[in-house]
This record gives structure tokens, sequence and C-alpha cells, in this order.
């Protein structure tokens, strides 16, 4: 009865919305502003001011993307004033738009079947594979949300083996899949995994430093830095690459530029 009302909201949500493609591999937009998750912002200002991106984005033709942000925080601030279906709704838009959306599938299935998020998100991810069983994107998400997690290794394994039997030349898949192949102790794998997905997209930041931190465990330190170098100069916003590097560093004895 739960998952059905879940279905039911998500089939309501208006059919003029597209498909963005891989959201999870999206970045939030810098002009949301005050559309946010920050609950120290009232919620009052995120609704008018996810309302106002919305309108211009679909008026203007531009930021579109990003839009599923915009309806996500919008949920979670009607959450907060207790109005939970309306809450309901703006998530329903959001995975409308946004199928690999995980937090938009937390989020509601907290909300429709009132259990805790530790418990949530798997319930998420496997919800979110039934509605799209042969989406690559959602596949992906899936399987990096289990990895990230911790949990269930051998269904995110699984996740990711048909992400790419869906989509051969999905580079975020294979380096998912490395991941996976590193935390169950196979760094070949993993290493052969990177370096096919660095060959489909040389410029992907993620790629190098997953690489690296291959590199970096068995000792190649020359080749981890090479690559956390290569991961910054691509996105220099990636956090875990200055780490890394920082480690690095630290083990080289280079504490003046760690």
């Amino acid at each position: 009865g739960e998952v059905v009302k879940i279905v039911s909201v998500i089939v309501v949500a208006t059919a003029l919305l597209g498909s963005v493609g891989a959201f999870a591999d999206q970045y939030p937009d810098p002009l949301l502003g005050d559309c946010t998750g920050d609950d120290s912002v009232a919620p009052g200002t995120i609704i008018s001011r996810c309302n106002d991106y919305v309108r211009k984005a679909f008026g203007e033709s531009w930021g579109i993307q990003y839009v599923p942000y915009a309806y996500y925080f919008t949920a979670k601030a009607k959450n907060r004033q207790g109005k939970t279906e309306e809450a309901e709704k703006y998530l329903a838009l959001a995975i409308k738009m946004a199928p690999d959306y995980v937090e938009a599938w937390q989020l509601l299935v907290e909300l429709s079947m009132n259990v805790p998020p530790a418990d949530a998100q798997m319930k998420a991810v496997d919800l979110m594979i039934a509605q799209n069983p042969k989406n690559p994107h959602v596949l992906n998400a899936a399987c990096w949300t289990r990895v990230t997690a911790g949990l269930q290794l051998d269904a995110a394994m699984a996740d990711c083996n048909e992400a790419i039997s869906l989509d051969p030349k999905y580079a975020q898949a294979y380096a998912n899949r490395g991941l996976v192949y590193r935390q169950t102790g196979n760094p070949d794998l993993a290493l052969a995994d990177y370096n096919k997905a660095l060959s489909i997209d040389a410029n992907y930041s993620t790629g190098y430093l997953g690489r690296g931190m291959v590199y970096r465990a068995q000792g190649n330190a020359l080749g981890a830095l090479k690559d956390f170098n290569k991961a910054i100069a691509i996105r220099p916003d990636n956090a875990q690459a200055y780490y890394n590097r920082g480690l690095l560093y630290q083990a080289q004895h280079q504490h003046g530029f760690a």
C-alpha cells in the first residue's frame, strides 16, 4: 500500500516535465541562491526563491537541468512547515525530471512510509530501480549510493554491471564499479575500470581521483600525484583530490605542501 502510494504520487506529476539525464552528475547552480536545503533559511523564503527560479528557468529556457534541486528544496521547506502532502508532490516533480535523484527518493520514502532516514536510503534505492529498471543513470546512482554507504556491495556491483551493460560508454559507471572493487579488495580490477572510465572521458575529474587513490595504496606516489593534480586542474573544487594529495605529501614528508 505504501509503495503504491509513492508510485501514484509520481504518476500524477505533470507529464510536461522531461528527464534531465544523469542528474547525479550535476552540481547545484550557484544562481539558486536562497533556494537551498539550508535549514537556517526560513522555509517561506526558500519556497519563494525556488518558485522564482523555476519560473525563470522554464520561461527563459536556461538552468532547467537544476530545476529538480529547486523542487527538492521546496519539498524540504514544505515539510518543515508541516505540509507533508505538498512536499510529496514537489518530490514527485523532482523525480519525474531526475529519476536518479536519490535524495528526493529517500525523502519521499521517509514521508510516505514514515521510516527513519537510516532505513529509508536503501528502500529508496530499491524503489528507484523498481520504477526505472532499464535506466543506466538510475542504476549508476544506486551503485554509488550503496558503495558510499558501505552497504550491499554485491548489489552495488550488480547495479554498476547492469548500467554498463545498458550503456557501455558510461564513464561514471566504470568509475563507480572501480570504487566497488576498491572496497572489496580488488585494486587491479579497480585500476582497469578507472582506466576504462578515463579512456571514455579524459576530463573526468573523479576518475583521476579514484585512480590516484589506487596508485597511492599501491605505493605509486608519482602516479598518484599526477592523477590528483589532474583531478584538481579539471575541477578546482574537488575537495577529495586536495585531501588525498595532502595525505600523499604528508607520507612523503613534504609537510610544506600538505
